[in-house]
């Protein structure tokens, strides 16, 4: 028996839905010791399931932050750095874009 798992992430926007597979197990046999998932997988799992989900949280994050607030002009960008988000899972590596105020607003609003 072949057990896939994927998470199926839609934004708001109406765009198309990405999924993405997150593990895949093989079990053979039926006995006690088959059943359910094994601790390291159960572990395995969760971890690639939070980086999954930060990952697609992030890039919604951004593409909401990156137009103008005012007059929705899309923001230039001037670098980039990384911010580190701990959690039970592990740490993790976020990219966080630094970006110029409006050009057409002045940065005002």
């Amino acid at each position: 028996m072949r057990i896939s798992l994927q998470l199926v992430v839609q934004d708001e926007g109406g765009a198309p839905a990405t999924v993405t597979e997150i593990a895949q197990f093989e079990r053979t046999a039926f006995d006690a010791g088959s059943l359910g998932l094994h601790l390291e997988e159960a572990k395995s799992l969760l971890g690639r399931l939070q980086r999954t989900m930060v990952a697609a949280q992030v890039a919604e994050a951004a593409a909401r932050t990156s137009g103008c607030p005012t007059c929705g002009a899309q923001l230039a960008c001037k670098g980039h750095h990384h911010l580190v988000f701990r959690s039970a899972f592990g740490r993790l590596s976020i990219d966080s874009p630094r970006l110029y105020p409006c050009r057409q607003c002045k940065g005002k609003g």
